[in-house]
């Protein structure tokens, strides 16, 4: 860290473009990309997909312990990670849309 950014600012700079990046990304997935994907999958596959794209992530960096792999695998695992499981405890929801057949009921 200390080669890359010389001040404390440079390195909160960075982090907050990554930590902002990473909300865009999630709002974006829930938006467009998460319900079409559950319908197709379902929620055990979604869930056990986000600690498989986790550990891919990690493994990666692991290898290859840079900047260049560091900065798209964090933000991809920590976005899966939100997009996946606030919709998936929502969608079950008695108020959410859909089929009444396919509600939770209470």
């Amino acid at each position: 860290m200390a080669k890359v950014f010389t001040t404390s600012n440079e390195r909160t700079r960075f982090f907050s473009n990554i930590d902002f990046w990473v909300q865009a990304l999630s709002l974006f997935t829930q938006l467009f990309v998460f319900g079409r994907v559950f319908k197709w999958v379902g929620l055990r596959v979604m869930l056990a997909a986000v600690p498989l794209l986790m550990t891919a992530g990690y493994v990666l960096y692991a290898l290859i312990p840079t900047f260049a792999v560091l900065v798209p695998s964090s933000p991809s695992a920590v976005s899966a990670n939100m997009q996946s499981r606030v919709p998936a405890a929502t969608r079950s929801s008695p108020w959410s849309r859909g089929k009444r057949s396919t509600k939770r009921r209470a």
